[in-house]
């Protein structure tokens, strides 16, 4: 049987949207600091001791981390904190592995719209033809109530009232 959709398909990979979404996550990631849960091309440096934080600043440019100079330097106690961008090498690990996880995250989706379509075929198929097969069903349960009045009339004769 075949089968024509009623459905829109919306399973098929496009390359402009995933560039769309590495664009737009990297948009964010060049501007926001690095945390346990999500990757930043920038890293905060920040102690409430001032040696302690000073010593972190000389590691980080000897590392190759540059002074994020768009943002505020607080040398305030209780916090002495500042935000150094990350080397170029580190930033493209970053950008390479966040590219891998929203092509897979992608990928993923439209996985799962395409099972959800075949879902959807399948319900859909199976409902018509069960509508199909009642119709058939009913149409015969039809045909057997005629055929057996058309027998009782035949066996019985018919209704004379006089």
């Amino acid at each position: 049987m075949k089968y024509e959709s009623k459905q829109t398909i919306r399973h098929t990979f496009d390359a402009d949207e995933l560039k769309r979404r590495v664009e737009n996550e990297l948009t964010f990631y060049r501007s926001r600091d690095t945390t346990a849960r999500q990757r930043g091309a920038l890293v905060k440096v920040s102690h409430s001791n001032a040696t302690w934080f000073l010593q972190e600043i000389a590691e980080k440019v000897l590392a190759g981390y540059t002074l994020a100079e768009a943002s505020p330097i607080l040398t305030t106690y209780p916090e002495f904190s500042a935000f150094y961008v990350k080397p170029a090498a580190l930033q493209q690990d970053d950008i390479a592995a966040i590219t891998a996880e929203l092509e897979a995250e992608y990928k993923a989706e439209l996985k799962a719209a395409y099972d959800s379509h075949i879902e959807a075929i399948v319900a859909e198929t199976v409902a018509r033809e069960e509508a199909a097969q009642r119709k058939k069903e009913d149409q015969a349960r039809a045909k057997l109530i005629e055929a057996a009045r058309r027998d009782a009339v035949a066996c019985l004769g018919t209704f004379d009232a006089s």
